[in-house]
């Protein structure tokens, strides 16, 4: 297996451990306390929140094929997208609320 494919899947897998290890206890103590394993509320869109993933997994992705890490570089490329694409949706949810 190529070693850099191999540095990707081991990162993925070691965030998505720790990710459950952490975030594990929380959710079955809300849902021991609730009876839901999420809160139900409103989705705030903060203006930052789109700009600020464009930016983040956009510099990523370029700085990964920059340095030679082609695997890198498509994992957060095709990270980038849905952000480009939730930045155009509320671009046009506002345009439409201003008309």
């Amino acid at each position: 297996m190529d070693p850099e494919l191999k540095d990707l899947l081991s990162s993925l897998a070691t965030g998505l451990a720790i990710g459950l290890a952490i975030g594990s206890p929380f959710m079955i103590y809300r849902f021991i306390k609730t009876g839901r394993f999420f809160k139900k509320r409103e989705k705030p869109e903060p203006k930052w929140t789109w700009p600020l993933g464009i930016i983040t997994f956009g510099g990523l992705s370029i700085m990964s094929f920059t340095f030679g890490k082609p695997y890198f570089g498509t994992f957060f490329a095709i990270a980038f997208i849905p952000y480009v694409v939730g930045l155009i949706r509320s671009k046009k949810k506002a345009e439409q609320a201003n008309h």
